[in-house]
Order: structure tokens, then C-alpha cells, then sequence
């Protein structure tokens, strides 16, 4: 246990070193390690919102269609070891600690600094590869050209869920810019599946064109229509397939689109490949996937939703659902990191909130926006602010005040949702 304790530190440590947007270090390391990432199947998946919904759809149709997958997301809303799954579960804490040990040794044998999220991929890829999965759904952390996950040589499919701003220090300050930087991961002649539109699509279809990637849009192939969306999910049917009405337990039309996306990617899987699967894997990937922090409804009246949206794109989903769903006032809880585009965030959101709570999330160390620098933006759009120090109370005050017609809102950062999480059950209990 004290091993596995000292391996973790050591881990976390890692945080410190900079981000670095170069392969070559990832690559040494992989190569050192045998390179494992050539060891099984691969779909590689970008985007701005919806990756890990994406990816977590795809797996679980993997599965019901009787393979063995590995799955690579990011970023966790509990505890770390979320972000490397096999069939959907998590890997478990020893072997978690069992593997970054490995790794970590073999970087320091060869004279290598890993980052902490290089780390991670490689870890991922050495238990997917000693796991014997058949396939391995691997999501982009940043980007995607120059992202460590960039090193899979030959995946089955890529996929971009969609483009907006954001990272723009890192990807560019238009999508069309963001959206060559996410094609980085496009190989030539691999299949590439997309839900972006407008001038990102455009970019997504020149990159496609250099590599000769056939490009499949949503739009063209099916886009969902929606039958029902509601605090119980999204109920929707995509045309001209197979599948019936199908069911998302996470509510909201993008949900609807996420599952279609990962869909289509499937069948895309199943025609082109020697991966044989039923019809049925789809609604039953679809019905079995459930992420925490994704549109998480904790109650229903008055509701309490908890959702990770921590860029501008995603906090217009998120107010469009909210707005569709007609409540008589919404309270907010924001907390983000001082790296978003927070000021975006609240001008989308508190205008038209009855009051708004800030806080800094709970974990995230520097990387975290203190509440009186939030309190002060939130000012400029809505005269009822509280700063939080209390998260607990600060909810039972929010759930206490509201009444059954209103909703009661967590956002801006998986930090925050993921201990509003945990503290969930005994608030609604």
C-alpha cells in the first residue's frame, strides 16, 4: 500500500512539468516501452465538446457487439483511474499503480521527462496492450496534432466531433485554424467521421482531401431527429438506419448527436473492417452509457443538474436545454479554471439567472479561479452574487430557495461537478 501511495505522489508530481505540444518525447517513450499502441485496433477521436461522450458510446457498442476495448478519456471526474477503462470499467488501483510505476521507470531509464498527460497515454497504452483488447477508443487531450495521444499509426476510423474556440493559445483563435489542428490526427486513407459544420468543415474537408481520408459528415449521414428531451434523457431516432428509437439516459440534442456520431462510426466500423456485429449493439451501447458530469440530473423538482461545460460552446448547450425546458428561474453555481473563458461563460449564463453562486473548484490548485476574481465578472451580468466557500451550504441554500418549477445549476468545471458529485446524495436524499 505505501508503494502504491509513493507511486501515486510521484505521479501527481509530474503535473509540474509544462505542457509540451511535441510528439518526440511520447514517441521515445512508447518506443522504449515496445510500442504497445501497435498492439490492437484503434479509433481516434477529436474535438471541442463531446469526445468523452463519444468515445464512451462507441466503446460500450464495442462491447455489445462482444469485444474486448480499451478505453482512453480524459479528463475524470472522481478519481484518475476513469481515464484508462477496459469494457467500461475502470482500471483498478493496484494495477493502476502497478503500470505508472513501469512507465515511469522506463522514462527515467532512458533520459525522457514525460508530462503527466504523456504519461497517462503511455500508461494506457501499455495496459490496453497487456489487457489483449481488441480495440482501444483513445480521445485527444488537446487538439490533436501535436496532442500525445497523436501517435496511433494506423487507427480503423478518426473522428471530430465538433469545432469551436477554445485553447486558443495553444490551437489558433478561429475554427477554421482549431479545426486543422483537431485533422492533425487524420491519416492517410483512414476514414474520418465529423459533426462540425461552417467553416470548420471546410477545413476538416481540405485536411481530409491532403490525405485522401474519406469524409463522412453527420449531416449527410443521418443527423437525429428527436422525439423526446427531457430530464429523463433523449429519446431519438436517426434515418435511414436500422436501429429503431434509441434512448440516452444523458439528456440534451447534443447528446442525441454525440450517440449518432459514435454510431456511424460503428456501422463505419462494421463495413469496413472484419468486425462482426449485430444491429443491436448500437441501441445497447447507446442505453448502457452513462458519464458522470454530463447533463446529470441529481433531482427533479426542483431540478438539479450537474454538468462539466467549461467552454463557451458547451454553456450555450447547456442554456438551450435549460430554456427549452421552460423553468420559472435558474440559481448557478460556477467555478472554473483561470485558463477559460470564464468571462464568456457567465455572460451566456448569468444574465439570466435568479442568483448566482461562485466558487474556486474544489482540487484544482493555481489552475484555479478564485471566487472573488469570478464574484467580480459575474457582477457585470446578474446584481444577485454570493461568493462560496462552502460548497454544501452553499447548495442546500440554492435547493432550499428554489421552487419545485425551478432548476438548480452546477457548471464550469469537471473539478466542481465531481465534488458536487459526491455530496449530491446527501442533498436530494
Amino acid at each position: 500500500m505505501a508503494e502504491a501511495e509513493s507511486t501515486m505522489e510521484r505521479l501527481e508530481a509530474l503535473r509540474e512539468r509544462e505542457i509540451n505540444l511535441e510528439l518526440d518525447t511520447i514517441e521515445n517513450l512508447l518506443d522504449a516501452l515496445g510500442n504497445p499502441q501497435d498492439q490492437f485496433e484503434s479509433v481516434h477521436v477529436a474535438g471541442t465538446n463531446g469526445k468523452g461522450s463519444v468515445c464512451a458510446f462507441l466503446s460500450n457498442m464495442l462491447v455489445s457487439a462482444g469485444q474486448r476495448v480499451g478505453t482512453y478519456a480524459s479528463p475524470h471526474v472522481h478519481t484518475v483511474t476513469e481515464r484508462i477503462r477496459v469494457d467500461e470499467e475502470n482500471v483498478d488501483e493496484d494495477t493502476f499503480a502497478d503500470v505508472a510505476q513501469r512507465v515511469m521507470d522506463q522514462a527515467e531509464d532512458a533520459g525522457l521527462e514525460p508530462t503527466f498527460f504523456e504519461t497517462l497515454t503511455a500508461m494506457a497504452l501499455v495496459h490496453f496492450a497487456e489487457a489483449d483488447v481488441d480495440y482501444a477508443v483513445i480521445e485527444v487531450g488537446l487538439g490533436g496534432r501535436k496532442d500525445a495521444t497523436n501517435v496511433l499509426r494506423d487507427p480503423e476510423a478518426t473522428v471530430i466531433t465538433n469545432v469551436g474556440i477554445e485553447h486558443a493559445e495553444h490551437l489558433g483563435s478561429s475554427d477554421e485554424q482549431i479545426a486543422r489542428e483537431k485533422a492533425g490526427i487524420l491519416r492517410k486513407g483512414v476514414p474520418v467521421v465529423t459533426g462540425a459544420d461552417g467553416l470548420a468543415l471546410k477545413s476538416v474537408w481540405s485536411e481530409a482531401a491532403k490525405r485522401r481520408a474519406p469524409l463522412k459528415v453527420l449531416r449527410s449521414l443521418g443527423s437525429p431527429q428527436i422525439q423526446a428531451n427531457d430530464l429523463d434523457g433523449v429519446r431519438f431516432t436517426i434515418p435511414d438506419s436500422p436501429w429503431g428509437e434509441l434512448h440516452s439516459s444523458m439528456p440534451g440534442e447534443h447528446m442525441a448527436e454525440n450517440a449518432a456520431l459514435a454510431a456511424h462510426t460503428f456501422q463505419l466500423l462494421r463495413e469496413e473492417t472484419d468486425l462482426e456485429a449485430e444491429d443491436a449493439g448500437v441501441p445497447a451501447g447507446i442505453e448502457a452509457t452513462d458519464l458522470p458530469g454530463r447533463m446529470d440530473v441529481a433531482q427533479k423538482e426542483p431540478a438539479f443538474i450537474i454538468d462539466g461545460a467549461h467552454n463557451p460552446d458547451a454553456v450555450k448547450t447547456l442554456r438551450s436545454f435549460l430554456q427549452e425546458r421552460e423553468f420559472e428561474r435558474y440559481f448557478i453555481m460556477f467555478g472554473a479554471l483561470r485558463d477559460k473563458d470564464y468571462g464568456s461563460m457567465m455572460e451566456i449564463m448569468a444574465p439570466e439567472s435568479r442568483e448566482v453562486f461562485v466558487t474556486k473548484p474544489p482540487g484544482s490548485g493555481d489552475r484555479g479561479l478564485n471566487a472573488k476574481a469570478l464574484a467580480g465578472e459575474a457582477e457585470r451580468h446578474c446584481s444577485r452574487v454570493r461568493t462560496v466557500h462552502n460548497i454544501h451550504t452553499a447548495l442546500k441554500t440554492m435547493l432550499g430557495t428554489a421552487n419545485p418549477e425551478d432548476a438548480v445549476v452546477v457548471f464550469g468545471s469537471f473539478y466542481l461537478a465531481g465534488r458536487v458529485l459526491d455530496i449530491a446524495p446527501d442533498l436530494v436524499g
